[in-house]
């Protein structure tokens, strides 16, 4: 049996960030740099959770726009997957309705993967994954369970803004406790 690796896209293979943050600054000006989105909860001083999430949408729903790139070491790293015999499952938190426009990106910029997962439960892909890398704590989280047996576990830490990408593969033993909150110093 081929071996699965689940891999998040946003601020996991392209800066998701930066165009959320000018979708957000449409709705109130005010909005605080990424820098400084340490809670979960950043944005309710700011909008509502309505105008929050219409802003994810409306990021996702041009993610094939030129302006939407993937980080340089993207398909690279997709494609060293898929060499080393996985099968590359990309998941995100998004709509089902958001797949045509999540399609011609990967397409566009040549992201290779055997299956693509829009839910917001990623963690039915993880009792057959063997790596999952993402850089949502919660998500880390969750597969890190008992009842999940992974072999291996990859972490991507990309927040905030002008934070060296980490990238961790050990065995799930050895993982140890996630942190809620990881501190970045800018370069």
């Amino acid at each position: 049996m081929m071996k699965t690796a689940v891999i998040d896209i946003d601020n996991t293979l392209w800066q998701f960030c930066d165009a959320f943050l000018d979708e957000l600054k449409k709705v109130n000006s005010a909005f605080p740099p990424v820098a400084r989105w340490d809670t979960w909860d950043f944005f309710t001083p700011y909008c509502t959770e309505e105008q929050f999430m219409a802003a994810v949408d409306a990021v996702h729903l041009r993610q094939d726009s030129d302006e939407h790139r993937p980080y340089p070491g993207a398909r690279g790293f997709l494609r060293s997957l898929r060499e080393q015999g996985y099968r590359v499952v990309i998941a995100s938190h998004r709509k089902p309705e958001m797949a045509g426009p999540t399609e011609r990106w990967l397409a566009k910029h040549g992201l290779p993967y055997d299956e693509l997962h829009l839910s917001f439960d990623k963690s039915v892909l993880f009792k057959d994954a063997a790596v999952v890398v993402d850089d949502a704590p919660q998500t880390l989280v969750q597969q890190t369970k008992p009842d999940f047996a992974l072999d291996r576990v990859a972490i991507v830490v990309q927040q905030p803004l002008h934070c060296v990408r980490v990238a961790l593969l050990r065995p799930r033993h050895q993982l140890g406790k996630v942190p809620h909150r990881h501190q970045c110093r800018p370069p």
